[in-house]
């Protein structure tokens, strides 16, 4: 019995050629379920727009309402689906299926389809063979439309076929096509140390005369069913011969098995091209301290004679990078080119000047290395069942190596000394820990890109969780000129088998030995070649952790066995509920040369079941056992997974019918079974092809799916191949390419020290004050009448030619073009200007256009100006500043005049000698004051920094010595190490 809705009293002639009926909600949260059903596409009368609606609602809606109560909606059910029918009588009027005739066995492809009609259409209407549609191979007569039957055969399936004109309402034909023997499903095993015990059934429209199993007799009882003992193995072969000669061949795999290759992969030059983008993110993330920082670079010391350390040394403190672009070019011979730009290396470098046994002052210092281009060869592997990145031949083209703060005495002093480190570091450790990098970059492409073990869990409504295992293992890389190709082998098993409740798979799964061959992509920038076996097993391993045993109850779903009889949380008082003894199976066809995969289920029990009133305890009202298939349409669907969805309304035969407690007994006409498996059979069997979603594809990061074309692949077209074109749905992944670091800049020569208030200055060092009567000169104090004062000294004002004054020191003029601020000149240029967005060279030549001379990563720009550099949009002076010197005290006094301790004070009479603002006699009486000692306090708003006191920095910028340093960029001044 095939799945019509209702046994009627209609003329047999019209009613045996009618639609299946519509399928129905599955009763999952939040679902659409539309597609699961047919509705309308047009109304044969007026009167059949509100019934179309009422059932529509009933077996089509949302989860929300769908399982409220199922004995409600069986009486709608049933008037509308009477109402269709008697509409589609309307339907049979206008068309007639004459050929072919209906059940007729074939063998070969039908001679020819032929529709009659009684007015000749404007155009051929709509026809579909099996869910495909055939119309266009139609030829309209008068009175007829005629098409050739071999021209349709790529559309036939084998078993029960259907032929439709007009869908959902018009007629339709059932016929067998029959070319093969009977097909082997296996119901369930059992183990018995090294001997399985199989239970199955041989399924063919003419029924099995003879079969076998690894070349031992099968023994079929009338209905196919069999039961065998035979030793345990990893493949099983089952041969059948059906009762018209018919042969077949069926092949079952122990679930163990890693199929190699289960899944390849084809990425063409432009896909990879998106993929190696986000390397530049990661050098210039990637932190190189642990394998740079405390590298050496220069180390002027000595020792003294009690092993203390003299003279100055450095080291790196830390190394920031600046990528813009890397490339990968494929070649032959799994290789590629590889290349990238830097557009600068930041280091920070600390500087430590011994004084013997006193602590080393810590000078800290920044070097900027740019543009720096790498270059060399890529060699792809696999090594340990993962992708192996192997650079060769790399070379390096470094920029200049410019250094912070050279016009401090000190680091102008050793400067080419710590130039010379960072470029033997920049050969050494540097690179090396560059190449490190960009090995580990690349690898970590091909490996997040193309998978490798993965852990799928699902939870149910009710907590539950459900776990399945997908081992994915590298087994070859190879590329060309334009694609990298690599295939993986791999298995999905169940993490947590039930194996108390679920009888498990242990016959295994539905398999080919059809190799799987390699993806193609054609024009497309992605191909995935997809081993059918692993979908099979896919579903294997699903049945096996109980996803095939569903529990539906409002909204909610319960997965798995034993079920909780509490489980209601919607407090409703029906529910739907789904056993399976053994998992579905796929099979993949090509249909017009496309690939065809179908679903089919054997065994499958809906169970309806309802809280009767005075009761708390859900009873049955029917169950229905079917054997049913379905063509899918599998694509690529979210989290870069594949995606399943029913191609064509599930066909489906009734083996079994249970009303409310009575027993199973065989199919008889009843409307509530016909009710409750059509407005279920749709999404149950889409549910349980969902498991197959959990395969997951190659990724990348900001591309999505554009478009999808999807062929049998294979000796026997077995296999799936997934031909896809991507497309940018995101910026998230554009370059994160850091700007030039922003220019320290002078505060001019500190100042000295001064004395707090009980002291006095004198000379460079404060002294205590002297006793009254008596005047201090250093760590004497005078008596008063054994001197005169001649007045305050005065600071000369008055530089050598060639000088100017500054801060009350005398420097070297700056030259023309600059200004003087302390010991550092400062261009009155402006330090950068923008020279326009770059623009993309002659795609044929290469060469820039006018006035764009200047190619910086693959943009021309306009030329900088005379004493700039161009970095991308922005030009940058090359020559910002240059030192001058240390400024020198002024040191000429006007006549009349004498310089003492750097102040002029006027000339001391005859017989006296001037010491600071005073005139002593030689014979002058004297006592000590003590020793001096240095400065220790600055002006207010000022800085201390060694032994001298600078203008406090602007803000966002920290000060070392007479610099000021954009904050982040300046190393931290430490104790000595």
């Amino acid at each position: 019995m095939t799945g019509r809705p209702l046994t009627t009293s209609f003329a047999h002639k019209c009613f045996e050629s009618k639609p299946d009926p519509p399928t129905g909600s599955f009763g999952f949260a939040g679902r659409d379920t539309k597609r699961h059903g047919i509705l309308p596409q047009e109304s044969i009368v007026r009167e059949s727009t509100q019934c179309a609606g009422t059932l529509a609602t009933h077996l089509t809606r949302s989860t929300k309402t769908t399982r409220k109560n199922t004995m409600m909606w069986q009486t709608a059910v049933k008037q509308c689906l009477f109402i269709l029918l008697a509409l589609g009588l309307a339907a049979c009027k206008k068309y007639d299926i004459i050929d072919p005739a209906a059940d007729t066995l074939f063998t070969a492809p039908p001679p020819q389809y032929t529709v009659g009609y009684s007015a000749k259409p404007t155009k051929a209407p709509k026809m579909t063979l099996n869910g495909f549609e055939v119309q266009s191979l139609f030829a309209l007569g008068d009175k007829q439309a005629v098409a050739n039957g071999a021209d349709l055969a790529t559309f036939l399936k084998e078993g029960i076929n259907i032929f439709q004109v007009d869908p959902p309402l018009g007629p339709q034909r059932k016929f067998v096509y029959d070319t093969k023997g009977p097909d082997i499903v296996v119901l369930g095993a059992t183990l018995d140390g090294n001997n399985i015990n199989i239970n199955g059934i041989a399924v063919d429209e003419k029924g099995v005369v003879s079969g076998s199993v690894n070349n031992q007799a099968i023994s079929f009882a009338n209905d196919g069913s069999f039961s065998i003992t035979i030793p345990k193995a990893d493949t099983y072969t089952y041969n059948t011969e059906d009762t018209i000669g018919h042969t077949n061949t069926v092949y079952y795999a122990d679930l163990n098995q890693q199929y190699d290759p289960a899944l390849t992969v084809q990425i063409s030059q432009e896909g990879l091209n998106a993929a190696t983008k986000l390397i530049v993110n990661v050098l210039n993330e990637t932190d190189l301290n642990s394998a740079v920082a405390g590298t050496e670079l220069y180390n002027g010391t000595s020792k003294g004679l009690f092993g203390e350390t003299y003279g100055p040394d450095g080291y790196i403190k830390s190394i920031e990078l600046s990528a813009e672009s890397v490339g990968l070019a494929l070649q032959n011979g799994s290789s590629a080119h590889f290349s990238a730009h830097l557009s600068r290396i930041r280091l920070e470098l600390t500087l430590r000047s011994h004084n013997g046994l006193l602590p080393p002052v810590i000078i800290p210092l920044g070097a900027t290395v740019g543009p720096v281009d790498i270059s060399g060869d890529v060699i792809l592997g696999v090594e340990n069942e993962a992708p192996v990145i192997k650079l060769q031949n790399l070379n390096y083209n470094m920029g200049a190596i410019v250094l912070d703060g050279t016009d401090v005495p000190v680091i102008r002093e050793i400067s080419s000394g710590i130039i010379s480190g960072i470029a033997n570091a920049l050969e050494g450790v540097i690179t090396g820990a560059l190449e490190k990098t960009i090995s580990d970059s690349l690898g970590k492409m091909l490996g997040d890109m193309l998978l490798d073990g993965y852990l799928v869990r699902i939870q149910d409504h009710a907590g539950r969780n459900f776990d399945i295992s997908a081992s994915m293992k590298f087994k070859q890389l190879s590329t060309t000129t334009n694609e990298l190709t690599a295939s993986l082998a791999g298995s999905v098993l169940p993490a947590s088998p039930d194996l108390v409740n679920i009888p498990q798979p242990y016959a295994g799964t539905l398999f080919t030995f059809d190799p799987l061959p390699q993806a193609v992509r054609n024009s497309e920038q992605l191909a995935i070649s997809i081993n059918s076996n692993m979908i099979n097993q896919v579903l294997a391993s699903a049945h096996s952790v109980g996803l095939t045993q569903m529990n539906i109850v409002g909204d909610s779903l319960q997965l798995g066995l034993p079920r909780d009889e509490s489980f209601n949380p919607e407090n409703v008082k029906s529910r739907i509920l789904i056993n399976m003894a053994s998992p579905a199976r796929v099979r993949v066809t090509e249909t017009d040369g496309k690939a065809a995969p179908s679903i089919s289920v054997y065994g499958l029990e809906i169970w309806g079941q309802s809280i009767k009133k005075g009761s708390t305890a859900f009873t049955t009202d029917v169950a229905v056992r079917v054997n049913a298939d379905a063509g899918i349409r599998l694509g690529v669907g979210t989290a870069d997974s594949l995606g399943v969805s029913l191609r064509d309304i599930p066909q489906f035969k009734i083996t079994g019918i249970k009303l409310g407690s009575s027993d199973w007994s065989g199919p008889v006409a009843n409307a509530t079974v016909n009710a409750l498996i059509n407005t279920n059979i749709g999404a149950v069997m889409e549910q349980l092809a969902k498991p197959i979603e959990k395969i997951k594809l190659p990724s990348f990061a900001c591309m999505q799916v554009d478009s999808l074309n999807i062929t049998a692949v294979g000796n026997e077209k077995d296999h799936l191949n997934l031909a896809i074109s991507l497309k940018q749905i995101s910026d998230d992944c554009a370059d994160l390419i850091k700007r030039p670091p922003e220019v320290a800049y002078g505060r001019g020569a500190g100042i000295g020290m001064s004395c707090d208030s009980s002291q006095d200055y004198d000379a460079g060092l404060c002294y205590q004050k002297c006793p009254a009567g008596y005047n201090g000169v250093g760590p004497v104090c005078w008596k008063v009448d054994a001197s005169y004062e001649r007045g305050v000294g005065t600071v000369p004002t008055l530089c050598a030619a060639g000088q100017e004054m500054d801060a009350g020191l005398c420097y070297p003029k700056c030259s023309a073009g600059y200004h003087g601020v302390g010991p550092v000149c400062w261009s009155d240029l402006p330090e950068s200007y923008g020279r326009g967005v770059g623009v993309i060279p002659n795609v044929f030549t290469g060469a820039c256009p006018a006035g764009k001379g200047d190619k910086q990563a693959g943009l021309c720009y306009t030329p900088c100006n005379a004493g700039y550099h161009g970095v991308s949009p922005v030009c940058w002076l090359d020559n910002a500043s240059y030192g001058r010197g240390v400024g020198v005290s002024p040191n000429a006094c006007d006549a009349g005049q004498e310089l003492d301790a750097g102040l002029c004070y006027t000339t001391c009479n005859a017989g006296y000698h001037g010491v600071g603002p005073v005139c002593w006699t030689n014979s002058s009486i004297s006592q000590t004051r003590g020793v001096g000692t240095v400065p220790a306090n600055c002006p207010s708003g000022w800085d201390k920094d060694g032994a001298l006191c600078y203008p406090g920095c602007d803000a966002g910028f920290t000060g070392v010595g007479p610099v000021c340093w954009p904050e982040g960029q300046e190393p931290q001044a430490g104790a000595g190490q």
